[in-house]
């Protein structure tokens, strides 16, 4: 584990000399990783792909100012969010003519700047849920985050951690109840 965080250190530090070797690094250790990602949420392989190339090119242009303390969640958060706004794209294509959902409505006419309130509730919030996930018995975490965080879906989450397919639904509906009754207590659900 030591060794895995000094490489990552090593790669951050190929980022902030701004060595072209950094994006081929990157590549090699973490492109499957990304790939993954990026096709449990990108359904088409040519998007995934090319989702991919973006991942790293927006790590290239992040990397600095960010200096992640983990290369590796970094890059993870930054290819799913890639994917997402992808996804998010490619919806919006296919309404075009349409008229604009109120949550896209919503997002034009405010930026997060404009918004404190939001901020800080959603602060709060991932708090309460990072304190939510660190309780959670390893395997149900595990399970949580591959089929929300990373995107995949129950079948390849069961696959991927040997178990069946109807323990992961046991165990997210399970993880959901738990999650749905602190945030009731949380005061943000009712």
């Amino acid at each position: 584990m030591a060794e895995h965080g000094s490489k990552d250190r090593d790669l951050v530090q190929l980022y902030l000399s701004r060595s072209e070797e950094a994006t081929a690094v990157a590549s090699e250790r973490y492109g499957k990783l990304l790939h993954g990602i990026c096709a449990g949420i990108l359904p088409d392989e040519r998007d995934a792909q090319e989702c991919v190339n973006e991942t790293l090119l927006r790590l290239w242009q992040s990397i600095p100012p960010t200096i992640p303390r983990s290369f590796s969640a970094f890059a993870c958060r930054t290819a799913r969010n890639c994917a997402l706004d992808r996804k998010k794209s490619e919806e919006r294509q296919k309404r075009s003519g349409a008229l604009l959902s109120s949550e896209d409505d919503f997002e034009q006419l405010f930026s997060e700047e404009d918004l404190p309130e939001e901020q800080i509730l959603a602060g709060e919030l991932r708090v309460i849920l990072d304190r939510f996930l660190e309780r959670l018995p390893r395997r149900a975490r595990e399970i949580f985050l591959l089929r929300f965080w990373f995107a995949l879906p129950a079948k390849s989450v069961a696959e991927k951690l040997g178990v069946t397919e109807r323990a992961v639904h046991l165990s997210l509906a399970s993880t959901k109840e738990k999650l749905r009754i602190l945030l009731k207590k949380e005061g943000y659900i009712e």
